[in-house]
């Protein structure tokens, strides 16, 4: 089974569906921190340093057993040259 037909299944179960959208809105900010510190080349410990938080909470955001607040992004991105969009579609 594809992604596509995956999601297809998924989008027809809405208690499914509910759980996968907040999965894959938080999967997507992840993804995007992750990739913010690997534009920087750097390792967990040295970025984590760069934006003035805790390595191991960076660390457990990447694994993806904790949650950014909006505070930590905002943190992580102050201390970067790179700015939040945020839009509701």
């Amino acid at each position: 089974m594809n992604l596509n037909t995956f999601k297809s299944k998924i989008n027809k179960d809405n208690s499914i569906k509910k759980y996968y959208n907040d999965y894959d809105f938080q999967y997507q900010i992840i993804k995007e921190l992750i990739k913010l510190r690997n534009s920087y080349q750097m390792s967990i410990e040295d970025f984590a340093e760069l934006c003035e938080i805790d390595d191991k909470q960076l660390y457990e955001i990447e694994l993806g057993k904790s949650i950014p607040s909006i505070t930590t992004i905002q943190n992580i991105v102050n201390h970067t040259k790179y700015k939040i969009q945020f839009k509701i579609i």
